[in-house]
């Protein structure tokens, strides 16, 4: 078996959920998880954005705290960490990410798609928008995109992604037409995604079905 890159050990993520054991591998890794079982939970548990009820997280072989998960995780796709305001333009959205993950004395730019926190993910991701379009007026797979690369902004040394919830895109096409653009993001760091439809398995690089859990 390769080499874990986070594994998780009697995880609880609430109350009325069963404890998990899992180990993801490098590349990307489709969670497929039952609906109503607290799927956003334990995005935010194992991207250190919230404590567990019980169980341990280790990234890279080490044992971590929620805090140090926060600093070395990207998290995208939770609504309750990175909801985008509709009206804003997504120049500005990606231009304040940067501004915030970026030292202080260093000048906001003002082309935030060259910049070199972004411009290498525009590819893989295959984000190819007019920056001053508002959020709201982007396709909604676009909007899932920005929410990717801002959350890779933030963490520039991330030593993985997760995306949580890809059914907002309602669409089968889409959904593979994500998962085909995070599989991308895999080749340079490995990715987690979740979703409860198994239509996906055959693009993802491995499945871990805790329906069966």
């Amino acid at each position: 078996m390769d080499e874990a890159v986070i594994s998780a050990r009697d995880l609880q993520v609430a109350d009325d959920r069963p404890p998990i054991t899992m180990d993801v591998t490098e590349g990307l890794t489709l969670l497929i998880q039952g609906r109503e079982s607290h799927a956003t939970e334990l995005s935010l548990v194992l991207g250190g954005r919230v404590r567990p009820r019980a169980g341990s997280v280790a990234l890279g072989g080490e044992t971590l705290g929620p805090r140090k998960l926060f600093k070395r995780v990207a998290l995208a796709g939770a609504p309750e960490i990175d909801t985008l305001e509709r009206a804003t333009s997504a120049k500005e959205t990606i231009r304040e990410q940067i501004a915030w993950a970026q030292p202080w004395y260093k000048p906001t730019p003002k082309d935030p798609m060259s910049h070199a926190l972004a411009e290498p993910w525009l590819e893989p991701l295959a984000l190819d928008i007019d920056p001053k379009t508002a959020i709201g007026s982007l396709r909604v797979i676009d909007r899932i995109r920005v929410r990717v690369l801002c959350a890779l902004i933030a963490r520039p040394d991330a030593d993985l992604l997760i995306v949580d919830d890809i059914d907002q895109l309602r669409a089968v096409d889409l959904r593979d037409e994500l998962l085909r653009n995070l599989k991308a993001v895999a080749e340079k760091l490995p990715v987690i995604a979740s979703s409860v439809n198994p239509d996906a398995y055959h693009i993802a690089d491995t499945i871990i079905d805790l329906r069966e859990r």
